[in-house]
């Protein structure tokens, strides 16, 4: 499992370097096998103030600024459409190398461009391994002094490669990791904080959960959320996803795979104007029926495999993967959150039989923690409040 030393001071705090804590993870019995530090390719970046920036003599494109790096003031020749005087700004200086999408990399030298002298580049975000925007340079705050090592910001993450045996369910997550380094270092973990606010209406008013006795389900907790507003991520949320090597989908699906990383409990989030008959029915499937997931892929269904339905069609198989039917898209607008416990070796069963391995079914197959399923539904919820928008109805459907 991939751990993000960022994600873990969220519940922790952890002043050693990477090295100190590498080490302690291995004495726990959390042996790191690897680890990866994308900070040290842009050492040399420092923050820059943009003192002067004039229209270049010989285009209409391009900017020619003058920058104080702390140390000297430099010039710097511009191409992008948003820099201007008195910003602050990330600088790569000669010598600086910036790693480019083909593996190789552009060592900054020494330019001439239309005729203009050149002594180094102002980094667009995706430059410098940011995010993928290529809009224009960084801007940072203005607070920030000329000089400053632009790793020292905390863009960059450290993350390990941490080998967790199968006995050890509890560590699949970020909080499972810091509650050891915790122990270790003899320090509180921090408690859960967010904030959930409902409304007046019921959970129950919008609908119904129906759980087939013995089917697989033991603990099944269901939490409505209307008008939220799917879309892109916050940068705080797709930065932690992408540390860990998970791609933003948008904040409503980001929050459940946040909470999967975070606390261990696997989630599943579904569009509520897709589901028919306001019922959710957990079940074990009919033979022959069938299922698209959300890889576009189709699937026959036998009495053994344990699903989610609405109305009486297969929604979700349990544990696994959701349908394509249902599944959160920037048209959503009312969403039905699951957290749940299904038994371990039958989603293992049928994570094989059906070739679909995902992080949920890794855990749910390890066995999670029987007693996160309320409060990692609430958790999610606010956080999807936080995102997206919308109103938590009033408390949830369960079974138990």
């Amino acid at each position: 499992m991939k751990v993000s030393i960022s994600w873990l001071k969220r519940h922790v705090d952890l002043p050693e370097d990477a090295e100190t804590i590498e080490k302690a993870l291995t004495s726990v019995g959390l042996e790191v096998e690897g680890k990866e530090e994308p900070g040290k390719v842009y050492e040399k970046l420092v923050v820059a103030k943009v003192l002067t920036c004039e229209p270049h003599p010989d285009s209409d494109h391009l900017h020619v600024t003058t920058v104080n790096d702390g140390k000297e003031t430099i010039q710097v020749v511009c191409g992008a459409p948003n820099v201007a005087a008195g910003q602050t700004v990330v600088l790569a200086p000669l010598g600086a190398e910036l790693p480019t999408p083909d593996g190789k990399s552009i060592k900054m030298k020494k330019a001439k461009m239309r005729g203009v002298e050149s002594f180094g580049m102002l980094c667009a975000e995706d430059e410098i391994g940011v995010s993928n925007d290529h809009g224009g340079i960084m801007v940072l705050d203005d607070k920030i002094p000329a000089g400053t090592p632009f790793v020292s910001l905390g863009y960059y993450d450290t993350t390990f490669e941490v080998n967790v045996t199968p006995n050890r369910p509890d560590a699949l997550s970020h909080r499972g990791v810091a509650r050891e380094l915790a122990a270790k270092f003899n320090r509180p973990l921090k408690p859960l904080q967010y904030t959930l606010s409902e409304d007046s209406a019921e959970a129950s008013s919008a609908i119904k959960l129906e759980v087939e006795p013995g089917c697989g389900c033991s603990r099944y907790v269901g939490r409505v959320i209307r008008d939220v507003k799917a879309g892109p991520s916050p940068e705080w949320l797709s930065k932690l996803l992408r540390s860990v090597g998970m791609s933003s989908v948008n904040n409503v699906v980001d929050i459940t795979n946040f909470i999967l990383m975070d606390i261990g409990q696997p989630l599943h989030s579904f569009d509520m104007d897709k589901l028919s008959g306001n019922t959710v029915r957990v079940r074990r499937a009919r033979n022959g029926e069938k299922i698209t997931t959300i890889d576009h892929k189709d699937h026959e269904l036998t009495g053994n495999d344990l699903v989610i339905c609405d109305g009486d069609r297969p929604a979700c198989v349990a544990g696994v993967m959701g349908g394509v039917e249902s599944e959160i898209t920037e048209t959503t607008k009312n969403v039905f959150l699951e957290s749940a416990y299904f038994n371990p070796t039958i989603v293992r069963k049928q994570s094989k039989r059906l070739g679909i391995a995902t992080d949920s079914s890794y855990r749910f197959e390890r066995d999670i923690d029987f007693a996160m399923q309320a409060e990692a539904d609430a958790y999610a919820s606010a956080l999807i409040q936080e995102v997206a928008g919308g109103k938590v109805l009033k408390g949830a459907v369960e079974y138990t």
